[in-house]
């Protein structure tokens, strides 16, 4: 990188220095590992208030046939920011992913209150382009939802050894993928990873 790209008279290595050190503070807060549960639960709480005083008719069928959308488009987003975001492009997000490569076991995680904005602003966006808040509402919570399953299957993959058949086995995939970072970026579901090529059993 060109010195003129940069601020004042620091070169690369010193900002790369400096912002390394500030995503290294930012990812291992204590406040923002646990806090990150308890203000996604609150999100995912208030979605769901939202929904059912909407004022749009939500029927059993349709909360749950939403609940099974939310969940199962989480774990597609899930894989794609996996493998795009922390590891095929370069951004803080790739620093900051580098360090739980580095320190599997460590309580480091994203900022709990980076997405916030952008949840927000997507659930208003979508509710007015489809008149129907509460289905959104619903949606959205429940795939968020997964995002905080998501965060207690990889704390429990790297901290835990239950028996379940399930849990073993999606221990073993994601210890090949600390293993082979081209491959399993699937954390909750192995499906992603067996349709785009990216699944390896060793």
């Amino acid at each position: 990188m060109s010195s003129t790209h940069l601020p004042g008279n620091q070169n690369e290595s010193e900002i790369n220095a400096d912002q390394s050190e500030w995503i290294k503070k930012l990812a291992y807060s204590k406040f923002n590992y646990w806090g990150g549960y308890v203000a996604n639960l609150i999100l995912i709480t208030a979605l769901l208030v939202r929904a059912f005083t909407s004022g749009e008719p939500i029927s059993l069928f349709k909360f749950f046939g939403l609940t099974a959308a939310g969940l199962f488009t989480y774990t597609f987003t899930e894989y794609l920011a996996h493998r795009f975001l922390y590891h095929v492009m370069t951004s803080p997000f790739t620093k900051g992913h580098g360090l739980h490569h580095d320190d599997p076991k460590g309580l480091l995680g994203l900022p709990w209150y980076f997405p916030y904005p952008v949840i927000i602003g997507l659930y208003f966006l979508i509710s007015w382009a489809t008149n129907a808040p509460g289905s959104v509402a619903i949606f959205m919570g429940m795939w968020w939802l997964g995002f905080v399953l998501y965060c207690a299957i990889h704390h429990s993959i790297h901290h835990y050894n239950f028996k379940w058949t399930w849990f073993k086995a999606l221990k073993a995939h994601h210890k090949v993928h600390h293993a082979r970072e081209e491959t399993n970026f699937g954390v909750v579901s192995t499906h992603w990873d067996k349709l785009f090529g990216t699944y390896f059993t060793k």
